[in-house]
């Protein structure tokens, strides 16, 4: 319902997130729902053990083999509030990164999605206390796009939010993923400054042709106690969920 809502309110959906939470066994478990899109942007969870035991790997093999849309892979996003080691981590990027490159199917790309936190001295130590050099130190040559989950802090900018993360990819000559973001709540941000900040991802997009993988906006259903990034309205028509962003 609130997919249905979402593609209502904002017209057809060109990359959805799917949180597979695990690695299927085909493009079959992709909700059905989820349908029409012109490429997709899964997770596989976070069982970072399973990965390095080789649990996963006949599974994610036949997920690159048979892939029929641009896929934008991921695993264990957000790493620093997953429970596991940076090494171990790291290897399992490398791990599923090297299944990728050993089938070679071009419409299958893989990187790693950090907070968008890791990427700015001053934040990293909020969530994970790990600065984004620490996390992608390591054989990124399978690797396709550097991500990031990147939301608004009070006073940003996008250019000075993601700006780190742009400079953190080009510096290793991959490309950007966006995997989330979002505003600040209504509560906490103007109308105007929300705009803003989705017309300077549009500006950042324009002024890097080829760079951004896609960008994906978390647009939650769940009204403004779920924040960030409320949209559309609530489902009985009350309250002020910054419809003008």
């Amino acid at each position: 319902d609130a997919y249905a809502r979402i593609v209502a309110g904002f017209g057809k959906v060109d990359v959805p997130r799917w949180w597979a939470n695990g690695f299927p066994a085909s493009w079959a478990s992709v909700p059905s729902w989820m349908t029409g899109y012109t490429a997709l942007c899964p997770d596989f969870g976070n069982d970072v053990a399973g990965v390095l035991a080789g649990t996963y790997d006949a599974a994610w093999r036949n997920l690159c083999e048979t892939a029929t849309v641009p896929v934008m892979a991921s695993f264990c996003h957000e790493p620093g509030n997953k429970g596991c080691t940076v090494a171990d981590w790291q290897a399992a990027q490398v791990r599923l990164a090297a299944i990728k490159a050993d089938v070679g199917n071009p419409l299958v790309t893989f990187g790693p999605v950090l907070m968008g936190g890791d990427f700015h001295a001053d934040r990293y130590q909020n969530a994970d206390g790990q600065p984004a050099d620490v996390w992608l130190d390591f054989d990124l040559t399978n690797i396709d796009w550097i991500g990031a989950d990147c939301y608004q802090w009070p006073g940003d900018t996008a250019a000075s939010n993601i700006g780190p993360v742009i400079a953190a990819a080009q510096s290793r000559g991959k490309r950007v993923l966006i995997a989330e973001t979002g505003a600040l709540p209504l509560s906490k941000a103007t109308d105007q400054a929300r705009a803003d900040w989705y017309t300077g991802i549009g500006e950042l997009i324009a002024a890097n042709p080829g760079l951004f993988a896609a960008v994906l906006t978390f647009e939650s259903d769940r009204g403004p106690e779920n924040p960030p990034c409320c949209l559309l309205p609530t489902v009985d028509g009350t309250g002020n969920l910054s419809p003008l962003a």
